[in-house]
């Protein structure tokens, strides 16, 4: 159950923070958006208006320039959920497989 929680957390933010470009390469957005980066945001209405607007590159450089600590922490989250679906996943399997040999081992006297 906790492997399925996380992997649709991670499917999910994954989809609001990743931004398809056409014939380019994705755009990964902070979970929040400071100074420059919030102002056009709001100013163009969506992150997807924005783009078609300045173009991938400049709203690339916009992101890296004035949310460094947002995009920084919005990847620790990133990386902390998709480590954390693995490992639900892994212990999961890990403990089924311990019970599976005690009860092949049978009781001991």
């Amino acid at each position: 159950m906790v492997f399925v929680i996380s992997l649709f957390t991670y499917i999910f933010i994954y989809n609001y923070l990743v931004v398809e470009v056409e014939d380019s390469e994705s755009l990964f957005f902070p979970l929040w958006s400071n100074g420059e980066l919030k102002a056009n945001i709001l100013k163009f209405g969506s992150r997807n208006e924005l783009i078609n607007q300045w173009g991938r590159d400049d709203v690339y450089k916009v992101i890296q320039s004035s949310s460094e600590t947002p995009l920084l922490i919005t990847t620790l989250i990133m990386l902390l959920n998709y480590l954390f679906t693995f490992l639900s996943l892994t212990f999961s399997f890990g403990i089924l497989a311990i019970k599976s040999i005690d009860k092949e081992a049978g009781p001991t006297a």
